[in-house]
This record gives C-alpha cells, structure tokens and sequence, in this order.
C-alpha cells in the first residue's frame, strides 16, 4: 500500500486509485450503503471521464451535463459545480496516476420508499481508478483491428434528451448473446429503424460519393445519449473544415458506408470493422479514420497541454 497524502485531505491511495464520498477519500473498505436508493431504486445519475495526469479531460462539460441528469431525476446537487471540479482535481492529482478513469456518482440518498423519504440527503461517490492491464491490451488492440457491432433492436423510440444514468442492465443481456456470436458490442436500432448509439458510445460512418466524403452521426432524437466526445469531434472535424451531418440514419443504408468509427470518453475513438454482415475498411492504412485519428491525437495535445498517449498516458 503507498501513503500519498495530498494537501486538505488525509487519503490513503492503493494502486486500485481513490474511492471519496462527498469528496472525501475513503482509506479502508470500498463501500456505498445497502439502503443507497441508487442501489434500491436506480436514482443515481452518472458521468465517467478520463483523465491525463492531473488534466480531466472536459471536466467542465461532463458536470454541466451531470446537473441535468440530477434535475431530470428530481435529485439536488450535493453542492455547487465549481466545488465538486475543484474537489474532483484534487482527487485526481492525489492519485498520482499518469492515467486514470474518473466515475462519479450522485445518488438521491438513503432511505426505503418512492418518493425518497424527507430525510434523504443526496450524496456523490468518485472513484478514480488506474486502467486495468487486460483494458489496456484490448483497446490496444482494437485500435488496431477495429470492432465488430451487432445490431440490436431497442424495442422503442424515445425523442426527448436524455440523462445519462448509472444504469446498463438493458444492454447486459444483448452483450452478452453478441459477443457469444463473435461481437464485441452492440448497435442499436430503435423501433423506427433507426441507428441509435452502441452500448456505451456513439458512433461516426464515413462514406464517399465520387470524390466527395460523407461523414455523418445520428441525432440525439434517435434516442441516443449525445456523448461529451461525440460533441468533440464534431468540434474537431468541423475545425478541420471536414463536412460532418447529425442526421438519422436508417439501419438499412449502414450498408452504403465504407468506415464507421465510435466515440466515448473512456475509449476515445476506436475504429468499427464489422456491422453485422458488412464489413467496413476503417483500419485500413489509407482509411479516413486512420487520418481522423492524427487529428485525434493533435486535439488531445492542445486540449491537455501536453504529449498524451490515450491508454497509457
């Protein structure tokens, strides 16, 4: 175990990262209550970032996004946003990892019942964690030989944004069964037909007219989470002057794209070589996402200040 201790707190950091409650690290046991409502009920909203050194990537934009969730489930901040980035930097530079993920966690409180009974408090939970060796071996991997997704139906069509909330079970099972069949994620498709997202990222398809490039990405009205780095790259590729479009895309023109490539702040970018039977060129040594990815890189190093190497740091 190594003692880390950081200026205003008295954290003892292993080389598992930092669990904090209300901001405050936890030196023994990693443990929430078993009357949390976000583990009776769900009421929990959620954002996860990575984070270079003591640079967050997008901080800001992941907390104002955080606020919506909480206000979208009833829930109140457990304190302002510029408190909880300071707070959450702190934790980082604490654990000292060159390359971390950040979690955090707002639950509605403790307490039995629906309504939460007036004594719940909101509380917030930060985890900061190092990547793990086998994460890190297969997003090198996959960089390398791209993804393959399987379509999977939704069951429904929801318009409305969206919160971002600590809740995967739908996408449990569907997991599963795709990667049985030789899938590493799925894509879904909403009940109008519509390419929705993946089961934790958004996704790009890139096709050419003649000499014209088409790179497009759904819409959040698709049903879809509109992802902090999905929001980035579109920042960068318009910067580059690349036309991008958000507009819906039908599952059953996925075959009239050459490449495809998802997004999240946990993965970065990560090239897609397989939707269901289609195959796509997106790893190829020429492909526009090999291209797409040196502006990647370039953006990540005016964005921290620094070199940064996605999986390591």
């Amino acid at each position: 175990m190594k003692q880390n201790q950081h200026p205003g707190t008295n954290s003892v950091v292993e080389n598992r990262g930092i669990f904090a409650v209300n901001g405050q690290p936890c030196s023994g046991e990693w443990v929430v209550p078993a009357l949390d409502r976000a583990f009776l009920y769900g009421e929990c909203a959620f954002e996860s970032m990575s984070a270079f050194g003591d640079h967050i990537l997008h901080l800001d934009k992941h907390l104002t996004r955080l606020e919506f969730s909480c206000e979208t489930l009833g829930i109140e901040l457990p304190l302002e946003l510029d408190r909880m980035a300071v707070a959450t930097r702190t934790l980082v530079a604490a654990s000292a990892l060159p390359r971390s993920f950040v979690r955090i966690f707002v639950s509605s409180g403790s307490g039995w019942g629906v309504p939460a009974p007036a004594y719940s408090e909101p509380v917030w939970y930060a985890f900061i964690t190092p990547p793990q060796k086998d994460w890190a071996e297969s997003q090198k991997k996959a960089r390398t030989e791209g993804i393959a997704l399987q379509p999977t139906a939704l069951g429904y069509t929801r318009r409305d944004p969206i919160p971002k909330l600590a809740n995967y079970a739908a996408a449990a099972l569907p997991m599963r069964q795709a990667r049985k069949q030789g899938f590493d994620d799925i894509l879904w498709i909403n009940q109008d037909r519509e390419v929705v997202e993946c089961s934790a990222s958004n996704i790009f398809f890139v096709g050419r007219q003649g000499d014209l490039l088409e790179v497009v990405t759904p819409p959040g009205r698709s049903g879809g989470l509109e992802g902090i780095m999905r929001g980035w790259m579109l920042e960068l590729l318009n910067g580059a002057e690349i036309r991008t479009d958000i507009q819906i895309i039908q599952s059953d023109e996925i075959p009239r794209f050459d490449e495809a490539f998802v997004t999240s702040s946990l993965r970065g970018i990560l090239p897609v070589n397989r939707i269901g039977r289609h195959k796509l060129t997106s790893c190829r040594e020429q492909s526009f996402f090999r291209q797409f990815e040196r502006l990647f890189q370039a953006g990540l190093k005016r964005t921290a200040g620094f070199p940064v190497e996605w999986v390591t740091g």
